[in-house]
């Protein structure tokens, strides 16, 4: 589906469908002389950003061979480094994207806000081109070492360093075609993108005043909402990287206006937008890993915490298959275990019982299918725990397995594995669940209203 441009003053957005287009991450504000550090002068930012500007008005036209267009937020230059929520559906839709990293970009808070979330992308998608440019005399240690570069994981991506170092016109010429000479076109639309989508059908019913006060309320500028011709996706992009709270609050003035029978899928839908995005990617890194080594820890006193974990992870709520296997408590025998959990995964999964390892591996594999098999650990003999995730691990190669436990001692013996850490302490975990329940409880209360 072709994209199209449209622009306020100095803020163009790209618009509806899958975009085809590059996300240029960069950070052109001009800063003051105690914003720089220690060495650095004024007069070489303001060389560096002059630079900056004319690389930035070569890239269209050298993507344009390639019939792209690319994304450039100017909206820094008025906000600074606060990160605009409206650059998430972008974020979220781009096809790829370059990260120009000069001195200032080092420590730009804006551009690792949007490197957490091209991060988290790269993870669903892995063939999504995210291409690190160096400028000037930054070198990969010093974006390695750097904030930005830790950020989402992007100095562990191959970096380019341009031919022509100088900074002038004809090296942003140059520069320009390099970096397009790079970047690849990714055929298939994100899944993130299908998240939002979705999303923004699920809130279609909302009024524009409602929209509007969802918009505020998601740090978007009643501007940026008017011009933009898909406000329910803007607003949907924004929630995807809101906290709970927040969306409880966008949630609750839409409500209202949905109906009753639209709210029950809000629970799959909004709630897991609480989970950190750092651990949801991480979450699913480890369905990249070889089929013998999927496995998880996942700290949290409760197995819901997880599940939205899961659910984070992946943005489309049905992409995503999850048998939680309860219940472990009281049991005595590992093979009574083993056997009851082998029968709901195959019928999760829609596994025949005369399928094998390899027919399992096979499935996923040509499905292009994740899934997750949540186990509580809690109050669980620690030797039968580890008898029933090897032996299922060994009949489902592929399939992730998450051990849930309120605390790390409790599962630091039984397999190795990644380790995420869901509940920072018992006030917030508390705090999350309440919020939760509230959510939860909108369907119940919009469904009284209508029967008033």
């Amino acid at each position: 589906m072709p994209s199209y441009t449209s622009t306020v003053g100095t803020v163009s957005l790209l618009g509806t469908g899958f975009s085809s287009g590059v996300f240029i991450s960069h950070t052109s504000r001009e800063r003051s002389a105690n914003e720089l550090k220690p060495g650095d002068t004024v007069n070489r930012h303001r060389y560096r950003k002059r630079y900056l500007r004319q690389l930035l008005d070569r890239l269209p036209e050298s993507f344009a061979a390639k019939e792209l267009e690319v994304w450039i937020d100017q909206r820094e230059v008025a906000v600074g480094d606060r990160f605009e929520q409206a650059v998430c559906l972008s974020l979220i839709r781009c096809s790829a994207a370059v990260v120009l990293v000069d001195q200032d970009a080092l420590t730009s808070e804006y551009m690792q806000e949007e490197a957490r979330l091209l991060g988290w992308r790269k993870t669903l998608e892995p063939d999504l081109p995210i291409i690190p440019v160096l400028l000037g005399n930054v070198s990969a240690r010093d974006f390695a070492d750097s904030p930005l570069g830790r950020a989402g994981g992007l100095a562990a991506l191959s970096v380019l360093t341009p031919t022509n170092r100088k900074q002038n016109e004809a090296a942003a010429r140059q520069t320009a075609r390099e970096i397009s000479d790079q970047v690849g076109v990714v055929p298939l639309p994100p899944r993130a993108a299908r998240w939002v989508d979705d999303v923004a059908h699920f809130i279609s019913a909302a009024p524009g005043h409602a929209l509007e006060e969802a918009a505020r309320t998601l740090g978007i500028g009643l501007d940026t909402l008017q011009a933009h011709r898909e406000k329910h996706a803007l607003v949907a992009a924004a929630l995807l990287n809101s906290s709970l709270p927040v969306a409880y609050q966008v949630i609750r003035t839409i409500a209202e206006y949905l109906p009753a029978e639209s709210l029950t899928s809000a629970k799959r839908r909004l709630v897991p937008l609480w989970v950190d995005l750092d651990h949801a990617r991480t979450l699913m890194s480890v369905s990249e890993a070889p089929s013998q080594r999927r496995i998880v820890h996942l700290i949290a006193g409760r197995l819901l915490p997880a599940q939205h974990a899961v659910l984070r992870a992946s943005p489309s709520p049905d992409s995503v298959q999850m048998a939680q296997l309860s219940g472990v408590a009281g049991e005595d025998m590992a093979a009574e275990l083993i056997s009851r959990y082998d029968d709901r995964l195959r019928s999760a999964m829609h596994f025949h019982p005369d399928d094998g390892p390899a027919d399992v591996e096979r499935y996923l594999q040509h499905e292009n299918t994740v899934a997750f098999a949540l186990i509580k650990c809690d109050q669980v003999p620690t030797r039968i725990i580890k008898e029933v995730v090897l032996e299922l691990m060994r009949r489902f190669p592929g399939i992730v397995f998450a051990l849930v436990s309120a605390q790390p001692a409790a599962d630091s013996t039984i397999i190795r594995g990644r380790r995420i850490q869901l509940a920072g302490d018992d006030q917030a975990d508390r705090q999350t669940w309440r919020l939760i329940q509230r959510i939860r409880a909108l369907s119940t209360e919009m469904a009284e209203a209508d029967v008033d």
